[in-house]
C-alpha cells in the first residue's frame, strides 16, 4: 500500500511493505503537507492491523521545515509510538533536519528514542530495521 502528496514545495511517499512503514520526504515540508503526513501515516499504521511495525524514515532529500511544523512533528512521533513503531532508521541529508528533530523529541522527553538510528544509506538502514525485527 502505498499514499503519497506533493505541492509545489515538497512532498512525502509512505509505503506499507510489512512489517516495515517506509517513508520518504523532500522539499521543504509546510505545516499543512506534514497534517496530511500524520493522517496518512495513521491509515498506513492501521494497514498493519495492529502489529509493531519498524520504520524507515528517509530525509535525505528533505532541504528543512519552518520552527512551525514542528508541532506537527510531535505527532508524527505520538502517531508512530502509539501505533506500534518500536524502532526507527533515518537518512539525513541536511546539516539541519537532525537537530530539528532533537529539539522535537527534547519537546516530548524522549531524547534520542528514535532519532539515534542514523546511517549513510538505505541498505544499512534496511538491515539495521532487519536485524530489529529478528530481535524482537
Amino acid at each position: 500500500m502505498q499514499f503519497s502528496r506533493q505541492n509545489k514545495y515538497g512532498g512525502f511517499t509512505i509505503t506499507v511493505d510489512e512489517p516495515f512503514i517506509h517513508a520518504q520526504v523532500q522539499g521543504v515540508c509546510s505545516s499543512g503537507l506534514w497534517h496530511e503526513f500524520n493522517e496518512l501515516l495513521e491509515k498506513a499504521a492501521l494497514c498493519l492491523q495492529h502489529k509493531r511495525w519498524a520504520g524507515l524514515a528517509d530525509l535525505s532529500d528533505l532541504q528543512a521545515w519552518p520552527k512551525h511544523v514542528e508541532t506537527a512533528l510531535q505527532e508524527t512521533y505520538k502517531i508512530c509510538l502509539n501505533s506500534g513503531c518500536y524502532t526507527a532508521a533515518f537518512l539525513f541529508g541536511c546539516a539541519i533536519v537532525p537537530n530539528q528533530l532533537r529539539n522535537v523529541e527534547q519537546a516530548l522527553g524522549i531524547q534520542g528514542k528514535l532519532s539515534n538510528h542514523t546511517f549513510d544509506n538505505k541498505q544499512a538502514a534496511m538491515r539495521y530495521l532487519g536485524d530489529q525485527c529478528h530481535m524482537s
